[in-house]
């Protein structure tokens, strides 16, 4: 009935290719290093592309160059397949609006294939604290779908998307601020409900996550919202706030 947004993260950006299934973070990792002069990713306890980008850090580099390394970096339209996730949530008629909190287009290109037969009739929009941008005024979800990107959209300017944790942070500072967030986006989250699917993130993000989609205080929440999610499994924390705080949460383990 429409009344559905599925919230997308980067552990669903996973791609068939002759080789075996790799994350985009691990394909942009690869690509990243070898663009910034470094042999290898090296070993890393976070996100690959991270793990890169503190490595490159560490070893004197500058992060204003990390960003339009990462945008040149970055596949063109059609050359990677299509994570089957993001095809299979394009097929679900009921999802109009989708929000992701990656930085590239692969959901914008399954939703053009899956529904106009490759002509780009999907709208795109972006957040980032530099551009302040918002769902436009014109659409609703009887119009074409959009795809929105909560933490940016890549490009060449730093700071205009989420890469490292510290990013994460200043996204979510923005957000905070009545003046700063996409209003028109928040409303209709808040008349929806939410369905988080692999984001990646750590528990206080997802708490961030939920709180800013609901719009009020969780346990008062009207809404519903489901988050599937491997790495829970892990770490206690999050359910056992749910449970305790009753914010009609359902949460599954299995990614």
């Amino acid at each position: 009935e429409g009344l559905v947004v599925p919230v997308v993260g980067q552990d669903l950006l996973a791609i068939p290719l002759p080789s075996g299934v790799v994350s985009l973070q691990e394909w942009l990792a690869s690509r990243l290093a070898e663009r910034l002069g470094m042999s290898t990713a090296g070993p890393c306890s976070g996100p690959p592309l991270c793990g890169v980008v503190s490595r490159y850090l560490q070893q004197g580099g500058d992060l204003d160059d990390v960003y339009p390394a990462i945008r040149a970096s970055m596949p063109e339209c059609g050359e990677l397949p299509l994570p089957p996730a993001l095809v299979k949530l394009a097929q679900i008629d009921g999802f109009q609006l989708f929000v992701t909190t990656t930085f590239d287009s692969l959901l914008k290109e399954a939703l053009d294939k899956v529904r106009s037969r490759g002509m780009p009739n999907t709208g795109e929009y972006a957040f980032s604290p530099l551009s302040l941008g918002d769902l436009s005024c014109q659409w609703s979800a009887d119009s074409e779908p959009a795809v929105f990107h909560l933490l940016g959209r890549v490009s060449a300017i730093p700071g205009d998307y989420a890469v490292t944790e510290e990013d994460v942070l200043e996204f979510v500072r923005a957000l905070q601020s009545e003046a700063a967030q996409p209003a028109r986006l928040l409303s209709e989250l808040n008349q929806r409900h939410l369905l988080i699917l692999g984001s990646g993130f750590p528990d206080w993000v997802l708490r961030f996550l939920l709180r800013i989609g609901k719009g009020e205080r969780l346990w008062m929440a009207r809404r519903a919202a489901w988050i599937a999610d491997a790495g829970l499994k892990d770490d206690p924390g999050l359910p056992r706030f749910l449970e305790d705080f009753r914010t009609r949460t359902s949460l599954f383990h299995g990614g």
